[in-house]
């Protein structure tokens, strides 16, 4: 063993804990200001401080949350969440350019939303220094998201809409239509029905 690399492997191991002990203070007081708010087990949140929440909220297990706040985003990002979203199983927000989810939604299992991803500059630069594109999704109340979709920048998904499962969502999707398909497309038009509880 070299010991000179001894206290470099210390202060990497103190540094880590005291990370770790900071999350892990973050998460805690989260849970003490959203007392109603359900996580089953396995949920990460990174940049927790970033993520806001309504009241009966549920992050189902597996699902990962990434707020931004971080160097590579120039500190921008952010995740919003209504009353009564349901988020399903290995659902993964990438929210560095900020998503803003409405109230009633329902995200089924494997779900990715994306606000932010690499765009290619050319060979010349290697994939993961190429520039990263940031734009916000917002997805408006009362819209079901089927399992393994896929939301990409810039989306706008409209209220009482809904995204088939599988569909690869780029651009706005109007309010009260039935997306589906890669690229999704419009299948067809969503009666409108009066607002009522369950």
């Amino acid at each position: 063993m070299n010991l000179r690399k001894v206290p470099d492997f210390m202060r990497w191991c103190y540094r880590r804990v005291v990370e770790e002990y900071r999350r892990e203070k973050k998460f805690i007081e989260f849970k003490r200001n959203n007392p109603a708010l359900v996580m089953r087990g396995g949920v990460v949140i990174r940049s927790i401080e970033r993520l806001k929440v309504g009241k009966g909220v549920i992050l189902d297990s597996g699902c990962f949350l990434h707020c931004g706040g971080m160097g590579w985003s120039e500190g921008r990002g952010s995740i919003v969440l209504g009353n009564s979203v349901y988020i399903g199983p290995y659902s993964v927000l990438f929210g560095a350019g900020e998503i803003e989810i409405g109230n009633d939604v329902l995200i089924s299992p494997g779900v990715i939303i994306a606000s932010h991803q690499h765009s290619y500059d050319g060979p010349s630069t290697i994939m993961r220094c190429q520039p990263t594109q940031f734009d916000k999704v917002v997805i408006e109340d009362n819209v079901w998201i089927g399992a393994n979709a896929v939301i990409l920048p810039g989306v706008s998904v409209g209220r009482g809409s809904v995204i088939g499962a599988g569909a690869v969502v780029k651009g706005e999707v109007p309010p009260f239509t039935l997306f589906a398909g890669v690229p999704a497309r419009l299948i067809k038009k969503i009666e409108q029905g009066r607002d009522g509880g369950c």
